[in-house]
């Protein structure tokens, strides 16, 4: 898990996107037979999730009324899609190894054979 922003080049300004573009680029070199990096951007809580974050529960009280047309946009995933995404990884493999969250919403609508 990653998220928005990060910097596979470890060129950037900002620490933690160079670190967590580090943290990637190692993974993907260890040699496993498949990895993805999941890069998320703005969560919409759903199922009663809380962040441990405090002032993430303050944003998402404002934002509540606005999560229906949030879950609109495709630059917005939820925590259900996200689930679905990385469940669905695993049936459905992937070119694309960096998947933010249009390619999340994409991955969480197909559906794994039963």
């Amino acid at each position: 898990m990653s998220g928005a922003g990060t910097d596979s080049s470890e060129q950037g300004r900002s620490m933690w996107a160079r670190v967590k573009g580090r943290t990637e680029n190692m993974l993907f070199q260890k040699g496993f037979r498949d990895a993805y990096a999941f890069r998320p951007g703005f969560i919409v809580p759903e199922r009663g999730i809380k962040s441990r974050t405090g002032w993430y529960n303050t944003v998402y009280a404002i934002l509540r009324p606005f999560f229906p047309l949030l879950k609109k946009s495709k630059h917005v995933t939820t925590t259900s899609r996200l689930g679905q995404a990385m469940i669905n990884v695993l049936a459905h493999p992937q070119q694309l190894k960096l998947l933010e969250n249009m390619h999340i919403n994409a991955l969480a609508e197909k559906t794994p054979p039963k």
